[in-house]
C-alpha cells in the first residue's frame, strides 16, 4: 500500500512538474487535429484517434482524439445534430442527461470570448477505484456539436483546473 502511494505521489508531482514547464514557456506545445477538431496541448501528450470508449460490440462510441500525459487526459467527440437540438445550451443539457456519470455537477457555465463560446461543467467520477475529475467543454460547428473532455486523477485537480480552461480556450471546431 505505501509503495502505491509513494508512485501515485511521485506521478503527481511529475505531472504538476510538466504543467508549471508549460506554463513557464519551458515545455513546447503541439496541435492535433482530427475530424473537424484542433486541441493546443504540451508536446508531452500522445495522441490515439478513433479510440473506441466501450467494450461492448454493440457501442460503437469512438473517441475522434484521445491524448494522455501521465494522469492527464482530453478527449474529443464529434456528434451530430439531434432532432430538438436548436443551439448550443440544449445540447449541453442533452449531453448531460444522456450520461449517468455526470449526476453530481454542479452548474453549466458559458465562456464567450471573441470567437470562443462553449459551455463548461465539472465534476467527479470513479473509474476502476480511481477518483476522477472532469472538465466537460461543449461547442458549436458549423454542421456538429463536440464534446471535449478535461480529465485528471481528483487529487491533481485543484493543481490543473486552470490548465483546463486554458486548453478549452484553443479549442477550434469546424
Amino acid at each position: 500500500m505505501k509503495q502505491k502511494i509513494k508512485l501515485v505521489s511521485a506521478l503527481a508531482i511529475l505531472a504538476v512538474a510538466t504543467i508549471l514547464l508549460t506554463a513557464c514557456g519551458g515545455v513546447s506545445v503541439k496541435t492535433f487535429t482530427r475530424d473537424g477538431m484542433t486541441i493546443t496541448a504540451d508536446s508531452g501528450f500522445t495522441a490515439h484517434y478513433n479510440y473506441k470508449i466501450s467494450d461492448d460490440p454493440y457501442d460503437n462510441t469512438y473517441v475522434n482524439i484521445f491524448l494522455e500525459s501521465a494522469f492527464i487526459g482530453i478527449t474529443g467527440m464529434r456528434g451530430n445534430v439531434p432532432y430538438g437540438v436548436t443551439n448550443l445550451r440544449d445540447y449541453t443539457t442533452m449531453v448531460i442527461t444522456q450520461n449517468p456519470r455526470v449526476s453530481n455537477y454542479v452548474e453549466v457555465l458559458n465562456y464567450n470570448r471573441g470567437n470562443t463560446v462553449f459551455d463548461y461543467f465539472y465534476f467527479n467520477y470513479t473509474t476502476q477505484d480511481i477518483p476522477a475529475s472532469y472538465m466537460v467543454v461543449v461547442m458549436q460547428g458549423a454542421a456538429n456539436y463536440y464534446v471535449f473532455n478535461f480529465f485528471c486523477s481528483e487529487y491533481l485537480f485543484s493543481n490543473l483546473q486552470t490548465q483546463f480552461m486554458n486548453w478549452a480556450k484553443l479549442l477550434v471546431v469546424e
